[in-house]
C-alpha cells in the first residue's frame, strides 16, 4: 500500500488528488470559528510582493505560522499557476467560511490574455485549519467580452445553445500542511452567468489532516472570475445524540465521522408541473408548480414537535446544538424552458433554491450555522455550531428556503453530551 501521507512531499504542486488521503488518521483538534482579517490583493499583471525572504521556502515546510497572509504568501513563491490575488479576508458564521474575492480574473491559456494560467490563493484561518472539510461551494464565471473564440453564451444543451470553443474552466485544490496540494475537483465549467458549482463528501479528507489554504486556478483556455468560494467544515468531535426526521424513503444520512457517504435521490423521469421529483419530502418556498407536503408528512412532523411554514421548518432544540444535516434537492418537475434533458440526462429544470440554517433566540436575535448555500439537486448540505455558540431557554432551529423551491427528504440534528 502506498501510505503516502507518509512520505515527504514531493510532488508538483496540483498534481494530487483525494485518492491519496484515503488511509489518514483520526486525530487533531480545532479551536474557535469567525473572525476577519486583512487583505492583500494584486491585480492581474502585477508583481506579486511579499515580505517572506524566499529562503524560507522549503519542500515540505510546515505553514502552521501566525501572521495572516504569511502561508499563502510562502506558498505563492513555492511555484505552479501565476498567483495574482492573495485573501485573507473571511466572514464567519459556526463551521462555515466565506471568501469574497470581488470577481477576480484568472487567465487561462488563451494567447490573447498571456497565455499564462493564473491562480488565486485563499488563507485558511488557524481556527478551521484542523477541522474536518465538508463541502465548498465556488461562485464563477466567464465574461463575453473577453472570448477569443465567438461564443453566445449559452451551453450546447440548451435550446439555441453553441459548443465554447475556448472554454473557461476552474479546479479547486486544497494545501494539506507538510504535504503539499490536493485537487478537490474535476474541471468546473464556468458559464456566462454566476455560477455556483458545489463540491460534496469532501469529508474522505479525515481529522488530523491540517489545511491551511484553498487554491481556485484557471484550467482551461478564457478567462474566469471568482465572486465567491464558501466552505463549510464539521465540528471536530461526532454529535453524541441525534434527533432525525426522515420524510422519504429510502434515504439516508450516512456517518460524515466515519467516512460513510449520505445515500439521497430524485425522481429523474420526464414528469409535470404539480408533481415532485422528492416523493414525501417536506416542499418550501412553493410557487405553485410543485406539489405540496403530503399530510403523511405533516403528521410525522407534528409528531415530532416540528412545524413548517411556507418557506421553512421550525425546530425546538432539546439540548447544546452541534450540527444541522438537511436532506434536500430542488429540481424542478418539468423542463420549463423548453430543455429536453439536462446535461447529466435527467428531467427537469435543475433550480437554484439556497438553504440558510439559523438558531432563533428568544429575544429575536438569531445565531447563522448556514446562510444562503446552493441547493443541489440532491445532497446533504450541513451546518455546525462554532464554540462561540451557547444555549439559551427557548432556542428554536429554523431550516429555510428562498429564491426557489425545494424539497426537504429529511433533518439530522446532532447535540453535544
Amino acid at each position: 500500500m502506498n501510505q503516502w501521507w507518509k512520505q515527504p512531499k514531493t510532488e508538483t504542486p496540483g498534481t494530487g488528488n483525494l485518492g491519496n488521503l484515503g488511509n489518514l488518521g483520526n486525530t487533531g483538534t480545532a479551536t474557535g470559528v469567525g473572525g476577519t482579517t486583512e487583505t492583500n490583493q494584486k491585480k492581474a499583471g502585477e508583481q506579486l510582493s511579499t515580505d517572506v525572504p524566499t529562503t524560507a521556502m522549503g519542500t515540505g515546510l510546515n505553514m502552521s505560522v501566525s501572521k495572516p497572509g504569511e502561508v499563502i504568501a510562502k506558498l505563492a513563491l513555492e511555484g505552479g499557476p501565476k498567483v495574482v490575488q492573495q485573501v485573507t479576508a473571511f466572514k464567519g458564521g459556526g463551521g462555515q467560511l466565506v471568501f469574497q474575492p470581488g470577481g477576480t480574473r484568472l487567465n487561462g491559456t488563451a494567447a490573447a490574455h498571456g497565455g499564462v494560467p493564473q491562480a488565486l490563493l485563499l488563507e485558511v484561518p488557524p481556527q478551521f485549519r484542523k477541522m474536518r472539510l465538508f463541502s465548498l461551494s465556488l461562485s464563477h464565471q466567464q465574461n463575453l467580452t473577453e472570448k477569443s473564440t465567438p461564443w453566445n453564451g449559452k451551453k450546447s444543451s440548451a435550446p439555441g445553445g453553441q459548443q465554447d470553443q475556448s472554454p473557461g474552466m476552474s479546479l479547486v485544490d486544497a494545501h494539506v500542511v507538510g504535504k503539499g496540494w490536493i485537487t478537490l475537483s474535476e474541471k468546473k465549467f464556468a458559464e456566462a452567468r454566476n455560477e455556483v458549482e458545489t463540491l460534496h463528501d469532501l469529508n474522505m479528507i479525515p481529522l488530523g489532516v491540517e489545511i491551511d489554504a484553498i487554491r481556485v486556478r484557471s484550467a482551461a483556455v478564457d478567462p474566469v472570475h471568482v465572486n465567491k468560494v464558501a466552505i463549510n467544515f464539521l465540528p471536530q468531535d461526532r454529535p453524541a445524540s441525534f434527533n432525525e426526521g426522515i420524510f422519504r424513503s429510502g434515504i439516508s444520512f450516512g456517518d460524515p465521522w466515519k467516512g460513510q457517504h449520505n445515500h439521497v435521490f430524485r425522481d429523474t423521469q420526464p414528469m409535470k408541473a404539480g408533481e415532485t421529483r422528492y416523493p414525501g419530502a417536506v416542499t418550501l418556498n412553493n410557487n405553485g408548480g410543485w406539489a405540496d407536503t403530503p399530510q403523511t408528512t405533516l403528521d410525522k412532523l407534528g409528531t415530532l414537535g416540528w412545524h413548517a411554514d411556507h418557506d421553512s421548518v421550525l425546530i425546538p432544540l432539546t439540548g447544546t446544538l452541534k450540527t444541522v444535516e438537511v436532506a434536500i434537492g430542488d429540481t424542478d418537475p418539468a423542463n420549463k424552458f423548453g430543455e429536453t434533458k439536462n446535461n447529466d440526462g435527467s428531467q427537469g429544470r435543475k433550480g437554484y433554491a439556497e438553504l440558510t440554517i439559523e438558531v432563533e433566540r428568544a429575544n429575536g436575535k438569531r445565531y447563522t450555522l448556514l446562510s444562503g448555500e446552493n441547493v443541489p439537486p440532491q445532497g446533504v448540505l450541513i451546518g455546525a455550531a462554532g464554540p462561540d455558540y451557547k444555549p439559551e431557554p427557548g432556542d428554536k432551529l429554523r431550516v429555510s428556503v428562498d429564491a426557489d423551491a425545494a424539497g426537504i427528504m429529511g433533518i439530522r440534528v446532532g447535540y453535544g453530551a
